[in-house]
């Protein structure tokens, strides 16, 4: 009997110790909905890829923040992200760098063709006379060039319309005229111009886009001043050395035939290209003093840190390059940038001449520069114009998204250690252009300075407009390429 209720007491005591339990337990939390799975979209990873190839290739890395710190992917796309990267290296160490989304410049500078364009650039050379619109230059080679078009015609009419007066907002103006002038020259399969002509007479010319393969070589001639004799060549752009050695080896051999004492080298619309025909060039213009045996440095490359040590991120690592080299990563291309720093001198030709002056602008820039600094070391070096552009860094295109990135790689020191001319190389002779008269003229100012600076007495010392009137220039008419890119760094490890 004593069993039987101590056992009920023991079944209500559980009983009622679970009841108390049970109601007055809180309603258990909800177990949390496990986190969805991070989505890694190809435009991720695709901006991830620019990223660590960026950095590790730029030439200024060390300015470039950690992944984690920029987040990359929080980026709307590459091209902002690519816009911020460059931002970092602020001017004028990086106002260069670009991804060219049409094959622009692989075609132009690597292939020597230009796509689809007239083959003139216009500007206003006079900020006292805003109706003055001017061909600045003519590429050889293009339907401009064809169709008889010259440095220096002026332009009174576009389609019809003669409203052409310079209208940008540097002079106070809303820049419909300029606006629609550049959509004209550049922008359009087809315009029809009126130029006046240096001796006064209009004439009407269509001009229609086309491809076209380019001549770099505007114009050459040799002078004749008694004994001495002076070879003048007129060159428009580094293309690839592959499309122009052969007609620099004829114009050169023309020089020494001819027994040319000096050279003049215009460059003055030159915005630069392939490092290799600079290299080239430099050969073809240098004494015989800097030999033939390759032991005088013509210039040397500057790596980031990165490239130099060979260490890289995993991305760069393991990315592999495109075909016929995909068995290779980009870290072994990179690491091959190495195998390309210093380039010695090994004379080209027969010219062997101890002066040579360039003519130069604001438009001569990066290879066009990397000329004039190989040279400074080896022989007389004078400039005549307005400071150059100012670009001693270049590009080794890399494809990132199915564009070519061309983020600033390498920076180039001379032999006497002559680099980081990010301001521009001055003239020892600074003055404004005569932009009415056409190349080879002896009464063309710049050609006229040039001579009297080699010494040639006998012509009279000219000079164009006063220093106070200037070139009337918003970033819109000038729309020639300016780098310098090394197409020859293909040697892989």
């Amino acid at each position: 009997m004593y069993r039987k209720a101590l056992y009920h007491l023991v079944i209500l005591t559980v009983l009622t110790v679970g009841i108390f339990t049970t109601g007055c337990k809180k309603d258990p939390k909800p177990a949390p909905e496990p986190a969805p799975p991070v989505v890694v979209t190809a435009a991720d990873l695709s901006k991830d890829t620019l990223y660590y190839l960026f950095k590790d290739e730029y030439l200024f890395s060390d300015l470039i923040p950690a992944y984690d710190v920029l987040k990359p992917r929080t980026f709307a796309n590459n091209d902002s992200l690519f816009a911020k990267l460059t931002r970092f290296a602020t001017a004028p160490k990086d106002r260069y760098s670009f991804i060219d989304k049409g094959g622009v410049v692989a075609s132009q500078i690597g292939q020597g063709v230009s796509q689809g364009d007239f083959g003139i650039e216009i500007f206003y050379p006079n900020s006292a006379n805003l109706s003055d619109l001017r061909v600045k230059s003519v590429t050889k080679g293009s339907p401009a060039y064809t169709l008889g078009i010259h440095k220096g015609w002026q332009i009174t009419s576009i389609n019809g319309n003669s409203s052409i007066a310079y209208d940008g907002s540097d002079v106070g103006g809303n820049s419909v005229n300029i606006n629609r002038v550049v959509t004209a020259v550049y922008y359009s399969s087809s315009t029809a111009f009126i130029f006046k002509k240096p001796d006064g007479t209009s004439v009407t010319k269509t001009i229609a886009a086309a491809t076209y393969s380019i001549d770099p070589v505007t114009f050459d001639s040799v002078y004749t001043f008694g004994a001495r004799k002076v070879g003048y060549l007129v060159f428009s752009s580094f293309i690839d050395i592959s499309k122009i050695k052969t007609k620099l080896d004829t114009k050169f051999a023309n020089f020494a035939t001819q027994g040319v004492t000096d050279l003049v080298i215009d460059l003055r619309y030159n915005g630069g290209g392939s490092v290799g025909t600079a290299e080239y060039m430099s050969n073809l213009i240098a004494p015989n003093t800097v030999g033939t045996d390759s032991t005088k440095t013509m210039y040397t490359y500057d790596f980031n840190s990165l490239v130099k040590s060979g260490t890289y991120s995993a991305l760069t690592k393991g990315y592999k390059l495109l075909p016929p080299d995909q068995a290779y990563s980009y870290a072994d291309l990179f690491d091959s940038f190495n195998y390309y720093k210093t380039t010695n001198f090994k004379k080209k030709g027969t010219v062997n001449v101890q002066n040579v002056v360039f003519i130069v602008t604001k438009s001569t820039a990066s290879a066009s520069e990397l000329l004039i600094n190989n040279l400074k070391p080896y022989m007389n070096v004078t400039l005549i114009g307005k400071t150059t552009y100012g670009k001693p860094v270049g590009f080794i295109g890399i494809p990132v998204g199915g564009y070519d990135m061309y983020a600033i790689s390498f920076r180039t020191i001379n032999a006497n250690g002559q680099a980081d001319y990010y301001n521009g190389m001055i003239p020892a002779v600074d003055l404004y252009e005569d932009y009415t008269h056409d190349f080879g003229q002896l009464d063309e100012v710049y050609l006229n300075q040039a001579l009297i600076q080699l010494g040639v007495k006998s012509l009279p010392i000219l000079k164009a407009q006063s220093a106070s009137i200037g070139t009337l220039d918003n970033g819109k008419l000038d729309k020639s390429f300016k780098g310098m890119i090394d197409y020859r760094i293909k040697k892989i490890k």
